[in-house]
């Protein structure tokens, strides 16, 4: 980025263009937007801290603005700032203009492209700023050139701090789980090369001890634990899919040694890769979505899968299982008749999968495919993860009751008593108190959040597609602020999930993870 930025910087001119204050009521929020292509800001947080969403350029973030801080809001973005404590807060704005030549104004919008792709935003701080702010806050004759030189020369030293503050990593709390989430997603895309655990953990700016000790709060794993895992997974990807021998395969998941890498897969795994290439490499099929995320943590992809309505064309699909000739058929409860057809094509395994606890039925696919042991290492890991999460997410509510619910486009769903979808998860699993008004509620119902925030319980989770802005999130936080008695603490957290909210492994893998990196990036903006 700096790089970038640094050979074109000469050929652009920043304008101020004039100052504006946003007064934030508490419980409020205030938006701001650079619409054009050559106008962009400078905000400053006078007192107190602001929760600031930045939105644009194909990108979103958000993060916690103390008093004192700036941010930058880049051309065509929006930032919306709500206040997070008790009272008002005052912020403001420094607009400026960026000419220059084509070619420097597409470098320096890659370089909002990076500064907006975090999760976190860059704030930074300016010794000299208030004293600048009361200069930029001074009306003074259009002709006073004095005066809008000074302005000028204060424009271009904020511009320089924000440039220094990209050059320098922060060690702070929330920063450190940035990082940790960045050294996570690297090991993922990385795990077929070389990992150097040890530089990873000086790279992050603390001692090597409190970076395993924020991976281990961020996954519920260690580094080297997290890294086996995701280069085990891979490896029984490619063993399943048939294609590669256990010495190729050991090689393109980190292994150079492949007589180490049998060793580790059986004592990690509880069988050979060459068993489990041969029980996993079986032709299976499925028939009902939701046996995908069973399938999945085996290191499964089925040679077939339906949709939840395709048998009610039973002939087509009959017709293509004849064509494919699987090994295995899974499906969930179907007509007599049909099932006998399926029968005369594979052995078929019949699940009432509602209602039947998605543990048990994870154990009983594996025992069908001859994969316990593997599907057992599962849970353990599952399990220090789920411990892991428990203990944060019940020291951010601090036994205060919590409602789940779940978004739909116009609408929520909430899990009555009966449901055991999230409720297992969060109230068994994970230990949160659930609110009295369940036991009211039979089974899910859709709401709208006036009606939920009705129920009397001011704190709600809320699942949503990893799909949703970051700016509909904090307007719906704050509708939920504000929908509460004046002085009440109504506490909003959003956990998203990717692809169908379904009840079996990979969903509550995927839930228990969102949930840890969400609960921390709260515990820690405290």
């Amino acid at each position: 980025m700096m790089e970038r930025l640094a050979e074109y910087i000469r050929q652009l001119f920043f304008t101020y263009n004039g100052f504006n204050v946003l007064e934030i009521p508490v419980g409020g929020y205030r938006e701001w937007t650079c619409s054009a292509d050559d106008e962009a800001a400078f905000l400053f947080v006078d007192q107190h801290r602001l929760k600031a969403t930045l939105q644009g350029l194909g990108s979103q973030s958000s993060d916690t603005a103390h008093g004192g801080e700036f941010l930058l809001i880049p051309p065509r973005c929006s930032c919306m700032l709500q206040t997070e404590g008790e009272q008002s807060a005052k912020a403001f704005i420094v607009r400026f203009s960026v000419q220059g030549t084509e070619r420097a104004r597409e470098a320096l919008r890659s370089v909002d492209r990076e500064y907006l792709g975090g999760e976190r935003i860059r704030s930074f701080r300016m010794p000299q700023a208030r004293n600048w702010l009361q200069d930029f806050a001074r009306e003074a004759a259009a002709d006073d050139l004095a005066h809008y030189s000074r302005l000028q020369s204060h424009l271009y030293m904020i511009l320089s701090g924000f440039i220094a503050s990209l050059k320098k990593p922060k060690a702070a709390a929330a920063d450190l789980q940035h990082y940790v989430e960045h050294a996570r997603e690297y090991i993922s895309k990385r795990y077929h090369g070389t990992i150097d655990i040890e530089e990873l953990a000086r790279a992050s700016g603390v001692s090597s001890s409190r970076f395993y000790r924020a991976f281990r709060l961020h996954t519920g794993l260690s580094p080297l634990q997290y890294t086996t895992s995701v280069r085990l997974h891979a490896s029984m990807q490619l063993l399943s899919g048939g294609a590669s021998s256990v010495v190729e395969t050991a090689h393109a998941v980190g292994y150079p040694d492949e007589h180490y890498f049998s060793r580790l897969f059986k004592k990690q795994l509880g069988l050979s890769a060459s068993d489990y290439s041969a029980a996993a490499r079986r032709k299976v099929v499925t028939l009902t979505p939701v046996f995908l995320g069973d399938l999945a943590p085996l290191g499964i992809s089925p040679q077939l899968t339906f949709g939840r309505y395709d048998l009610e064309r039973p002939e087509e699909v009959l017709a293509r299982l004849r064509e494919a000739g699987p090994e295995r058929i899974l499906t969930g409860p179907v007509e007599d008749e049909i099932r006998t057809e399926l029968e005369t094509i594979a052995p078929t395994t019949v699940i009432r999968w509602k209602g039947y606890p998605w543990k048990q039925r994870f154990l009983d696919i594996a025992g069908l495919l001859e994969l316990t042991p593997v599907a057992e290492r599962w849970l353990e890991l599952y399990s220090a993860k789920v411990a892991n999460a428990g203990v944060q997410l019940r020291q951010y509510w601090r036994d205060e009751p919590v409602l789940l619910a779940v978004t739909r486009t116009e609408d929520f769903v909430v899990f009555g008593r009966n449901n055991n979808k999230l409720n297992d998860l969060f109230y068994r699993e994970l230990g949160l108190t659930p609110p009295k008004l369940l036991e009211k509620l039979e089974g899910p119902g859709l709401y709208s959040l006036p009606e939920i925030a009705d129920m009397d319980c001011g704190n709600i989770m809320i699942m949503v597609p990893s799909a949703f802005e970051h700016l509909e999130l904090a307007r719906l936080e704050q509708e939920w602020r504000r929908l509460g008695p004046r002085g009440s603490k109504k506490r909003c957290l959003f956990i998203s999930y990717h692809g169908v909210l379904n009840y079996n492994a990979a969903c509550y893998e995927n839930l228990v993870d969102q949930s840890v990196w969400h609960i921390r990036s709260r515990l820690l903006s405290r």
